[in-house]
């Protein structure tokens, strides 16, 4: 999937927002950039990435819970925790940890990319929030096996 046709509605993202287009100038342009500027966006670009494929996986998963049995509820409430933790590292080593302010040429890529991303995952956040309420709930209102005998 491209990084131009790439969208969760769970998020707004819609594949327009800044960090898709720094990472597009920072493919596309013919401008010269330092190398700390190119190393920084590339960067960003990877993190988005990996950010994008959190998005869609936590989207499907919220989609799922309405139709999921109780073992894939089970599976689902693992594979949310481990997706927001590695949301969190993702903020910690991939967006907190690139220093915008020695850079020149890149720098307000850098910067509008970051605060981009930043914003998602208060989003994704939200987002997965909301999908642990509801799975909770969704597997508080199954009937438990030895109830049914």
């Amino acid at each position: 999937m491209s990084e131009d046709s790439y969208s969760c509605p769970s998020t707004g993202y819609d594949g327009s927002t800044t960090a898709g287009r720094a990472a597009a100038y920072a493919k596309n342009t013919n401008a010269r950039m330092s190398m700390a500027s190119e190393e920084s966006l590339g960067k960003l670009g990877q993190t988005n990435k990996e950010l994008q494929t959190i998005e869609l996986r936590v989207e499907a998963i919220s989609s799922g819970l309405r139709t999921a049995s109780k073992e894939e509820l089970a599976s689902f409430k693992t594979e949310l925790a481990l997706l927001e933790s590695k949301a969190k590292q993702l903020e910690g080593s991939g967006i907190d940890d690139i220093y915008t302010g020695d850079l020149q040429s890149g720098k307000q890529a850098a910067k509008d990319s970051k605060k981009d991303m930043l914003k998602r995952l208060e989003t994704l956040f939200g987002r997965i929030d909301d999908t642990f309420a509801n799975l909770k709930s969704r597997l508080e209102s199954r009937p438990r096996a030895e109830s049914m005998e």
